[in-house]
């Protein structure tokens, strides 16, 4: 049964992004009132209790993210403003350190913040040429480390030596495509997948697009004209290793309807830069006017291949499934496994379980909607939820002792 609940004080205008710890126990929401709130849950009943806000940028807030608690207690934002911030638990001696990191151990194991604990900035990340559409810490194997995508077209990648020390290890052109002497091209069920092997560009120029030219102007907002307004920012990184030789991000930047996978090698010495590769370009034979808002990279608990959700302005959800080479001399496998046009608006948000099995989208639709694989490897919607309704959907031909688990 699906349930929800309200937050008993919101934020003073539209909420703009929202994301759980490790644990699921804490919520931080951020939204255009520059303002950032953290969030407790009470397992007892379920209700849920502010327990810290603030003043965090200058601008519209785009994007949040918490660090693995391997790392301890951070939380990353980013905004219009032109900036990345990192925020951390600081009590009457200051910040607690890495081990940490604010918390501590309850009798039953689980974290708890304390609560003479206040959150502060410990520092503020401002290479961006642009505005700061998207932040992602990366995987705890991958060490501290944190993304941000902006709308100058880079995706920056920085090494955390200490809660105030950030290094700016990669800046990437996301903007213009990575020319390559090699490539290795497959088509399947409508899909283009281009492997290639070279590094990608340093970032000189804003993103471009790859709106077709001469298009006809599309029914719904988003395709194309001004870069702020109809692009499209969102980045995911792979749960696991790539073969133990490094990880891997999937990117939507700008306008264009495409989704990069860009490959991080390990990084062995800490004044090297880890030479980042685009591998993989996900997109469908006939490119889109539509930009991708919405990037999700579901874990694979030993599959043997992997599943990317996206979703885009033109209101569809989709669902690939992607076979990664064990090296470059071997041909990538991508189908496209599923597309949904229920929202019949812009996606915001795409999200998966903890297993990969069960995908969440949201839109502007007003819905959250919820979808899983069937039995014969069939992705079918499960149900919505919006801020007045309940509804759970059952396909036609789903038979009746099925339909309580719908």
């Amino acid at each position: 049964m699906i349930q929800t609940g309200v937050l008993p004080e919101s934020h003073g205008e539209t909420i703009t992004d929202g994301a759980y710890d490790h644990y699921g126990l804490h919520l931080a929401t951020c939204s255009s009132d520059q303002r950032i709130k953290i969030w407790a849950l009470d397992e007892s009943t379920g209700n849920w209790s502010l327990e810290d806000e603030w003043k965090a940028h200058d601008a519209r807030i785009c994007s949040l993210s918490w660090v693995h608690p391997e790392h301890g207690s951070l939380l990353a934002s980013s905004s219009f403003d032109c900036t990345a911030r990192i925020w951390a638990p600081r009590d009457a001696s200051g910040f607690t350190s890495r081990s940490g990191m604010g918390a501590s151990m309850a009798t039953d194991g689980s974290s708890e913040y304390r609560s003479a604990a206040q959150w502060a900035q410990t520092a503020s990340l401002r290479d961006a040429k642009g505005s700061v559409r998207a932040v992602a810490f990366a995987p705890p194997f991958f060490g501290l480390k944190i993304a941000t995508l902006a709308t100058d077209g880079a995706l920056r990648l920085y090494d955390g030596h200490a809660y105030d020390n950030w290094q700016l290890r990669d800046e990437i052109d996301m903007g213009s495509p990575s020319t390559s002497s090699t490539s290795v091209s497959a088509t399947l069920d409508g899909v283009a997948a281009t492997l290639a092997g070279s590094p990608i560009a340093s970032v000189a120029s804003g993103a471009s697009g790859s709106a077709t030219p001469g298009a006809p102007a599309p029914a719904r907002g988003g395709g194309g004209g001004r870069l702020e307004a109809d692009g499209g920012w969102a980045m995911s990184w792979c749960p696991d290793r790539w073969d133990g030789h490094g990880l891997l991000l999937a990117v939507a930047c700008g306008r264009s309807s495409a989704v990069r996978i860009v490959h991080f090698p390990l990084i062995t010495t800490p004044t090297k830069r880890s030479q980042a590769q685009h591998i993989l370009t996900l997109e469908r034979e006939q490119p889109s006017p539509y930009s991708v808002t919405a990037v999700a990279w579901a874990p694979s608990l030993g599959r043997t291949h992997h599943r990317i959700a996206t979703g885009g302005r033109d209101g569809h959800v989709r669902i690939w499934k992607v076979v990664l080479p064990a090296n470059s001399n071997e041909e990538v496998q991508t189908q496209l496994i599923a597309d949904f046009d229920d929202h019949k608006a812009a996606v915001s948000r795409v999200e998966w379980n903890c297993t990969g099995t069960v995908l969440s989208s949201s839109g502007y639709d007003g819905r959250v909607r919820l979808w899983k694989v069937s039995f014969g490897n069939v992705w079918r919607g499960m149900g919505y939820v919006t801020g007045e309704t309940v509804d759970v959907d059952v396909p036609d031909g789903v038979p009746e002792e099925e339909q309580d688990d719908q």
